[in-house]
């Protein structure tokens, strides 16, 4: 009788512990649309190119591989024009249902390093290149120099349009103080100057948390899958912002359903409209054959996490096409 009634103890402790780990599982794996829109991210790209002379950084440039960004070039690296796109990702919890964030992002997508050659033939083509195109452009600065300067003479403030001119002469003066300034690192240079060119990349994690309005935060690559075109990224600090949703991947396959959802935002991806001035949004789309319809890069940008009608996470969008769940689970376990 004991026996039989400890084997009903057990047997009920039991279900009991299923039942809990049921409900447990439910909540943590399912995610209601608002919770979608708080785990999901913006993730902000911007690179150039960073000339250094004999080990220190001296020249900044948009592209080396561009006329018109080596004309933007610049000594002063906040004051580059950075080419600049943007993807979406999600805030992910490495370990099954314990909050294991530590501000942890997957994204799909980014493009490549790009590499730079230090042969010394490709450096001094480039500092050729910044050479002829920096006398061209100071020779011409200086003829208008002299016209504006002269207009500013012979003219006063009562004058129509000496507002304006006076204006556009300052912004000169600034252009030329660039000017001259690269010039200046060209011309110190040696035969003996060792030249050497890096690609930067940096990386913003722009959240939206409870509010409308997106915070930002300093990331860093920690691991990436060309084949997959998935790559994890973390806060520099480690931590995970308040307010935001991490996802919890399921441990056991989940069938794909027809109907997924994931978070919009419009015109981001095609750099139409700043992440300032949209209004992210639920949107669903059509799964069918490895294939993702409905959700246009022109409202859903490559990263953007996908979601089963009832809330699960089953993958990411990538080119038009679904990553699975298991790749990210792949890359996550590989980072750790």
């Amino acid at each position: 009788m004991k026996r039989h009634r400890k084997k009903l103890i057990y047997s009920m402790l039991f279900a009991l512990i299923l039942m809990v780990s049921g409900i447990l599982a439910w909540f943590s794996f399912r995610y209601s649309d608002t919770e979608i829109m708080r785990c999901t991210a913006v993730i902000e790209i911007k690179s150039y190119d960073e000339i250094s002379i004999d080990g220190h950084p001296k020249l900044f440039v948009g592209n080396i591989n561009s006329a018109s960004s080596l004309a933007h070039a610049t000594t002063i690296k906040d004051s580059l024009h950075k080419n600049v796109r943007f993807n979406a990702g999600f805030w992910i919890n490495r370990c099954m249902i314990l909050p294991s964030c530590q501000g942890h992002v997957v994204t799909a997508g980014i493009p490549s390093p790009l590499a730079r050659s230090n042969d010394s033939a490709v450096t001094n083509h480039v500092i050729r290149q910044l050479k002829t195109i920096f006398t061209a452009h100071h020779d011409s600065l200086i003829s208008i120099a002299d016209e504006l300067n002269y207009y500013l003479r012979v003219h006063g403030v009562q004058d129509e349009g000496f507002h304006t001119i006076s204006q556009y002469a300052a912004k000169l003066r600034h252009e030329q103080q660039r000017t001259d300034s690269v010039l200046a690192v060209i011309k110190r240079l040696t035969a003996q100057s060792k030249i050497t060119i890096h690609r930067r990349t940096t990386y913003t994690l722009l959240y939206y948390g409870n509010g409308q309005t997106p915070q930002r935060i300093a990331a860093k690559l920690i691991r990436r899958n060309d084949k997959d075109k998935l790559a994890l990224l973390q806060t520099v600090d480690q931590h995970t912002p308040d307010g935001i949703c991490a996802v919890n991947l399921l441990p056991w396959h989940q069938p794909i359903m027809t109907v997924v959802k994931t978070v919009s935002h419009p015109g981001l991806a095609l750099q139409l409209a700043s992440p300032d001035s949209i209004c992210p949004g639920n949107i669903t789309g059509i799964y069918r054959q490895g294939r993702v319809y409905g959700l246009p890069k022109l409202l859903v940008a490559d990263g953007s996490p996908l979601f089963s009608a009832n809330g699960i996470y089953i993958g990411t969008l990538s080119g038009g096409q679904l990553i699975s769940r298991s790749r990210v689970t792949q890359l996550s376990e590989k980072a750790k």
